[in-house]
């Protein structure tokens, strides 16, 4: 089951991170269009096992994808977001009380559409199961990074999973 878990916890959106500056605020980013996905990163993943309210085990992740196949085309006029079915191999380092694990997992994604909105730098999607607010970070008119805060929380309050992460998706405008 913790494998299971770690997959769809790193599965669940694509993301990717940079420290350049954002373009000049006079300057509107036009989303519409198509973006490849250029870079995918999870980054300060923490997951932690409870039983009846006791840490019965906790680990830190990270993550990132190699040979990434993955479109979003953006319209406008209704504003869709389609992501395309992506294929990529996750490259995934565990720690657990001082020992590291890596592992490869190739990954497919299917095909997803969204409505979406732009507010400031929230870019926030949502179709009939996901509902996603995420930061919006824009390095050229032809480049921006989503960052996403995921908290996830499996079981009851006597078992449960919690999961955290930021996951970081890099698109460059095709």
């Amino acid at each position: 089951m913790k494998k299971a878990v770690y997959i769809l916890t790193l599965l669940i959106a694509f993301t990717s991170c940079s420290d350049n500056e954002d373009i000049p605020k006079n300057e509107v980013l036009n989303l519409e269009g198509e973006w490849k996905v250029t870079k995918y990163e999870v980054k300060e993943g923490v997951r932690k096992s409870t039983t009846n309210g006791l840490i019965t085990s906790q680990s830190t992740f990270s993550s990132y994808a190699k040979d990434i196949n993955s479109t979003y085309i953006f319209t406008t006029i209704p504003n869709e977001l389609t992501t395309s079915k992506a294929s990529f191999i996750e490259v995934i380092t565990r720690t657990e009380n001082g020992v590291s694990n890596q592992l490869e997992i190739p990954s497919q994604i299917e095909k997803e559409s969204f409505s979406w909105e732009l507010v400031s730098d929230i870019l926030k999607v949502k179709n009939q199961t996901k509902n996603l607010e995420s930061k919006l970070i824009t390095i050229s008119k032809d480049e921006i990074i989503i960052v996403l805060q995921e908290n996830i929380s499996l079981g009851s309050n006597s078992s449960k999973i919690e999961v955290s992460s930021k996951k970081y998706t890099t698109l460059k405008k095709i």
